[in-house]
């Protein structure tokens, strides 16, 4: 898993960072604006090749691993994937706001577990947003209901929107 957050947050942010890596490459992929588990591995087949697929594969390949395990991890991190741009919260996975900040804002949120993004700052701006207020493994049956009071009460928020408010404006930071 070590091995897969360095080299997936290592490739994603230098697709961000280089200008020809994200006109030619990486901007496929963030041409879906609502992430979805069906969409969760749209990408340019370059972007598969040298980010996703050694993200998969270089835990087990440094390793030695036996091919089922490879199968079983490679299985595993798919259903990852999926369900970080699904949007779906089940009891004990993490919650996919991390993701769904990183496709909205464009920036930021660039690993798959989040390490080196605390670690290099890089989810900094996630941590204030209403995005953040909202991301935790649900643990009963009102809790859509509150992400949904929550994100139309937020300023900027889809209530603010309808009045005419500013819908390109930041999101900002969640009052406690």
């Amino acid at each position: 898993a070590a091995a897969s957050e360095v080299w997936f947050y290592w490739g994603h942010r230098l697709c961000h960072a280089s200008d020809f890596l994200w006109k030619n490459v990486h901007w496929l992929h963030h041409t879906i604006d609502a992430p979805s588990a069906v969409t969760a591995i749209f990408a340019h087949p370059i972007e598969h090749v040298f980010v996703n697929f050694p993200t998969t594969a270089l835990g087990p390949l440094l390793l030695g691993s036996h091919a089922a395990t490879f199968v079983l991890w490679s299985i595993l991190a798919t259903f990852d994937t999926c369900m970080g741009h699904s949007g779906w919260h089940l009891p004990f996975l993490s919650a996919p706001e991390f993701h769904d900040y990183h496709h909205s804002a464009g920036t930021g949120n660039f690993g798959a577990l989040g390490l080196l993004d605390a670690l290099c700052g890089t989810s900094d701006a996630f941590f204030k947003t209403w995005h953040a207020a909202t991301g935790r493994t649900y643990g009963d049956a009102l809790y859509p209901v509150d992400k949904a009071i929550l994100r139309e009460e937020m300023p900027g928020g889809a209530t603010e929107k309808a009045r005419g408010g500013d819908a390109s404006a930041p999101l900002l930071e969640c009052a406690a």
